[in-house]
């Protein structure tokens, strides 16, 4: 049986556990990127079953979105916020 990882979504909203969800969500992906997208006070935590990709990777692949999808949102400039790749 194929083993296929499942989008989840974590929402903390208590800002002393926030530690603690990143950390569950750690434990449970083989690789966790945590960021703080622009203009915000947010913190995302993107969480894969890949081992982590460079930052400059991640850079590249997010310009490569940009230029597709043409958003207004800047996936290369989220890839720029990373604070944590969590290894």
């Amino acid at each position: 049986m194929e083993n296929r990882a499942r989008n989840r979504r974590f929402q903390s909203s208590a800002p002393n556990r926030l530690s603690e969800d990143i950390e569950v969500i750690r434990r449970a992906f083989p690789q966790t990127y945590v960021l703080r997208p622009p203009k915000t006070h947010n913190l995302v935590a993107i969480a894969t079953p890949e081992e982590a990709v460079g930052v400059d990777e991640l850079m590249q692949r997010g310009r490569a979105l940009d230029d597709r999808f043409g958003t207004e949102l800047s996936f290369a400039e989220l890839a720029g916020q990373i604070l944590d790749r969590g290894d």
